[in-house]
């Protein structure tokens, strides 16, 4: 028996657990892509705006691909948060502080960034019909044995469709 297969770039395992897909997969591959970028990042001619666009267009979507089907642990937030805070301390830059270098706080770090955290995004796009017409449409027909196998948050789901 298969232990865990990777279907559409998204690992799968028997015990249908999401932790290893994020710990494993997305922080992972979105790693290797933010130290690709991490020349642009440390550029000083590089505006903060367009740090923080390349991080949107190119890192966050490596780091959040599949998340309509995830159900987050308290574990996986606090992974998820700790590289974001990673990426905005690369974009966001040290403080000299009476002539002493340090890294920034996290609280600091969120007044400059002005955006939502990680797990909020993940939590408040929910699944949308143009993207994934098929989990729309069994949600519509009540499979939901099939949504649970597949990840789906099959509760909130059918209650967003009910209320439509």
């Amino acid at each position: 028996m298969v232990q865990s297969f990777t279907y559409l770039g998204s690992l799968i395992d028997a015990n249908n657990d999401i932790s290893v897909e994020i710990k494993k997969k997305r922080i992972l591959l979105a790693n290797k892509g933010f130290y690709r970028l991490k020349r642009q990042f440390r550029w000083q001619f590089l505006s903060i705006k367009n740090k923080i666009k390349l991080y949107k267009t190119l890192i966050r979507p490596v780091l959040t691909y599949g998340y309509e089907t995830w159900v987050l642990s308290k574990s996986d937030e606090a992974r998820l948060g700790v590289f974001k805070r990673k990426v905005l301390r690369a974009i966001f830059e040290p403080t000299n502080d009476n002539r002493e270098w340090r890294i920034k706080y996290n609280y600091e770090l969120y007044t400059l960034y002005k955006d939502t955290d990680i797990t909020t995004y993940i939590k408040i796009n929910p699944l949308k019909p143009k993207l994934n017409p098929i989990c729309y449409l069994l949600a519509l027909l009540g499979a939901h044995h099939f949504l649970h196998i597949s990840r789906i948050r099959v509760k909130l789901l059918t209650f967003r469709l009910l209320m439509s």
